[in-house]
């Protein structure tokens, strides 16, 4: 509690341009960028155990490694988005969108549902009635050799 209060008091370190060159770009190439760069197998745990160790901070070193995927989520939100900053807020959506996304998903989506129950049943016509209507079950043993008490025991 100490150390927040201290961290607050003094200010949070201030973040350089050349720290994180992703996070101030706006295209949309710097979002695949990103979703790579954190792919790598212990890059963002390397470079955030080195943030970690080189800065002033009150936070243990998983706090400090959530704190990166923070804002490695903000940055994708804010990036990945970039077509709805151009659309007025309010406006219709485009019909093309509805039909791509509202029917055509929708429908290809019901088909994978419920097209294998439809094509498997009787209603569907594709599958012939099953015949067998009952069926019987007989197990029978014989048994050759006749044992004792005696010998079962043992």
């Amino acid at each position: 509690m100490l150390l927040s209060a201290l961290q607050i008091r003094y200010g949070f370190p201030i973040m350089k341009k050349p720290s994180s060159v992703l996070q101030y770009n706006e295209d949309p190439l710097f979002v695949v960028l990103a979703n790579v760069y954190s792919g790598l197998p212990f890059i963002v745990e390397l470079r955030s155990l080195l943030d970690f160790t080189f800065s002033k901070t009150s936070l243990d070193i998983f706090q400090f490694w959530q704190l990166w995927m923070y804002n490695y989520e903000l940055f994708c939100a804010k990036n990945g988005n970039y077509s709805y900053t151009y659309k007025v807020l309010g406006s219709k959506t485009w019909w093309l969108d509805k039909i791509i996304f509202g029917w055509l998903f929708s429908t290809i989506i019901m088909l994978l549902l419920v097209g294998p129950l439809f094509f498997f049943s009787d209603v569907g016509g594709f599958v012939a009635p099953n015949p067998v209507s009952s069926g019987d079950f007989k197990i029978s043993m014989i048994i050759t050799k006749q044992l004792t008490a005696d010998e079962i025991s043992n």
